[in-house]
Order: structure tokens, then sequence, then C-alpha cells
């Protein structure tokens, strides 16, 4: 091969990679650690988002979906109700597994253990999250990195209640991808 030709092929291979670049990550601001407490729309990474776990509530009342962003390496939580469930108060979190270890069982979390779970959005020493009316009968959560071991929690019930986590007027359901 002449070193014309070797050039020319160095460079249609420099100007590919180069297009091919902003098309994965054109709409991507942030990236694994940097998305944590950052919402999943508004910083780019829905747009290729898959659920990688999922689970419901006994009844149905409320599916929560631990979703995924391979641009973003970005993780959140999504809580859709029922629809034959009456209430619309919703919320839901995503928790970073402390140590990569998740400690959980299949059907309900564990009470808001701190040295088992980051929890996310995060300000100092509480959960910010508050519960609103889900209109669009969603609800989703700010993101956490993708790279750690998570659980995803979601809550639906009819009207607001001063205990959401431990009320058991509240149906709640829990999803890990460990």
């Amino acid at each position: 091969m002449t070193s014309r030709r070797i050039h020319i092929l160095l460079a249609l291979i420099l100007a590919f990679t180069l297009l091919a670049i902003p098309l994965v990550s054109a709409h991507a601001s942030c990236y694994n650690t940097s998305c944590r407490g950052q919402d999943p729309i508004d910083m780019g990474c829905s747009g290729d988002a898959q659920t990688i776990a999922s689970a419901s509530s006994p009844a149905g009342e409320v599916t929560t979906y631990l979703r995924k962003s391979t641009a973003c390496n970005a993780i959140w939580s999504k809580a859709v109700k029922g629809s034959s469930y009456p209430g619309n108060w919703m919320e839901t979190e995503i928790l970073e597994c402390a140590n990569n270890t998740c400690v959980y069982t299949k059907t309900t979390p564990p009470p808001n253990p701190p040295t088992y779970y980051y929890y996310w959005p995060w300000y100092g020493t509480q959960q910010t999250p508050n519960p609103q009316q889900a209109t669009q009968g969603y609800f989703y959560g700010d993101m956490a990195a993708g790279s750690v071991h998570s659980c995803a929690r979601g809550w639906v019930y009819t009207s607001n209640v001063p205990n959401f986590i431990t009320d058991s007027r509240v149906y709640k359901s829990w999803a890990c991808n460990q």
C-alpha cells in the first residue's frame, strides 16, 4: 500500500471517528457519577433509556422500574400507578447500594438503612423528595451512577399521608439490578 493511500485511509478513519462521537453523546450533559441527583430528561439521558429491572406491588397498584441510559451510564427510578388504582399521590427514588452490595428482599425494602444505601436525591442527612400528585400516572426520580448496583422504589396512595414510607395505606414496590 502506498504512503498516499495510507494517509487517505487514516484521514477517513479519523473523520469517521470525529463524526461518530457527537452522534453518541450529543445530548448527554453528564456521565456516571456526574449524573447523581440530576434529572434524566434535563440531562439528555432518557433518549436511550432501557428498563433493567422492575417490580410491582402485590395487587399491581404501583410498578417500579429501574431505568438505565448507556450514553450517560446513569440509572434512575420510575414509578407507574396501576390503571385501576384511584390514587395519584406518588414518589420514587433511586438508591445506590453501599459497597456495591444490595441488601434487600424481593418484595419489601429494608427500612431506610443508611449503612446499606445512598439515596439520590440526597442533601445532608435526609432524603429530599416529597410525594406529589402525578397527573400523568407516573413519577420519575433523579439519577444515580450507572456503574454501581442500585435499587429503585416507588409508592402510590390516595391522599398525602405524613409517613408515606411505612404507612400501611401506601402501596410500594422495590426493584434492584443485582
